[in-house]
């Protein structure tokens, strides 16, 4: 490979995780700074899970037409939008006076969440070749964890000196700026065919997709794990601080999470595409698991744990919780014809989304009656079923795509 195609390469690559970086930054903070919105604005146990469960309000409820949008704006117009609109809303948030209206800003800021997967999973499918698409798809999901990581290491200080709404009104600042800065790496290129013909006018029946029994068990496996995750995020930093831990030591162990979250992720793709020979299933499998062996450490965490413990656990739930997503995008994308990417990633995110939304307030209902200890064993019992799925899902290599009949030309 020549290195003007591998500086090709790299520029979209970056292109594609920049938006999950951007978005998970705002996001990953409203986490780590849970605490300060907790105490500010008076949130109970139950209002901090619905808080963080209206981050994927606009994936219920916009996911599908912002899968067409992705088909009428095209990839590159469409990911620069999103980071526009996100960084609006999350300027929004800061200045929110009450529990009402930062719920009101939450879950508008997700709405153009809601684009980010049908947009960069899309790219990744028509503009990387097999033997990279894994470790491609990997990477771009990467963004996630590597948002949240930021948010650990530089919010708290942050705030410290601005109050957390100042802290909110910088990632608004740096959304916009991530903006420009896509809008100038994501260039059309060769091996656009694809992407062109998935960018023009389109009519998508994507509902037509859950006929398909894998396509089925992925969006089960999507809520299981968004809900998991989510559920994590929200009540992690409560439960450390409501432990004794200080706020920024307990925002060091959020930023080593997301610091091997990034790392799995990396992981993940290239035993994928090399040591399981482009099997996926495998790789898919053993990310569930660690999933659940995290959070069931957490289950029966001592109450004064040593801090060696509970970087382990950590280091679990990042492996887990934090570097599932770019097999579960991956498998589901390699499942459905090039076409049909964006209608199957929208279905996904509109039905699974739904984990991330209810499982939050659930679980916090639980801690408050039964503690955390019993709330993380809940969560554990649900992730024992998310890998059950993952082990009986279709392995890509041997299924059969669908959808060709999904997306059709617009007269």
């Amino acid at each position: 490979m020549s290195a003007t195609a591998r500086a090709g390469w790299l520029a979209l690559l970056a292109a594609v995780t920049i938006p999950h970086l951007t978005v998970s930054l705002g996001s990953g903070g409203l986490s780590v700074l849970m605490p300060l919105l907790q105490r500010d604005l008076g949130l109970s146990t139950v209002q901090v899970g619905v808080l963080a469960g209206a981050r994927f309000t606009g994936l219920i409820a916009l996911s599908i037409p912002a899968a067409a949008m992705v088909t009428r704006l095209g990839l590159r117009r469409s990911v620069v939008f999103l980071q526009v609109g996100f960084g609006l809303t999350t300027a929004a948030l800061a200045a929110a006076s009450g529990p009402m209206t930062a719920l009101l800003a939450v879950a508008a800021s997700s709405a153009f969440f809601a684009a980010v997967n049908p947009a960069t999973t899309t790219a990744v499918v028509v503009r990387f070749p097999m033997f990279m698409r894994a470790q491609a798809m990997n990477t771009k999901q990467m963004g996630v964890p590597l948002g949240t990581l930021l948010a650990a290491l530089i919010l708290p200080a942050v705030s410290a000196i601005v109050g957390w709404r100042g802290a909110f009104v910088v990632v608004a600042g740096l959304s916009l700026v991530s903006a420009a800065v896509t809008w100038v790496l994501y260039t059309e290129g060769a091996g656009d065919g694809a992407a062109t013909a998935v960018a023009r006018p389109q009519r998508t029946t994507p509902w037509g997709l859950l006929r398909h029994r894998p396509i089925v068990m992925m969006t089960a496996l999507q809520a299981i794990m968004m809900g998991a995750q989510v559920s994590m995020l929200a009540y992690l930093m409560v439960f450390l601080v409501g432990r004794g831990v200080p706020l920024g030591v307990a925002a060091g162990y959020m930023a080593l999470l997301q610091l091997t979250g990034v790392c799995g992720r990396m992981l993940w793709g290239v035993l994928a595409d090399h040591v399981f020979d482009n099997r996926r299933r495998p790789a898919l499998a053993s990310a569930v698991a660690a999933s659940m062996v995290g959070v069931a450490a957490l289950a029966v965490l001592p109450e004064a744990a040593p801090g060696w413990m509970l970087a382990s656990v950590s280091v679990l739930l990042g492996l887990g919780l934090m570097a599932y997503a770019g097999m579960i995008e991956l498998v589901r994308a390699e499942l459905v014809v090039p076409e049909a990417t964006a209608a199957a990633t929208g279905i996904a995110y509109t039905l699974g989304s739904f984990g991330g939304v209810a499982g939050p307030p659930l679980v916090g209902l639980i801690a408050e009656y039964h503690g955390y200890p019993t709330a993380w064993a809940a969560i554990a019992a649900a992730l024992v079923v998310a890998i059950v799925l993952a082990l009986l899902v279709a392995e890509p290599q041997r299924a059969t795509q669908v959808g060709a009949a999904v997306v059709e030309a617009a007269p």
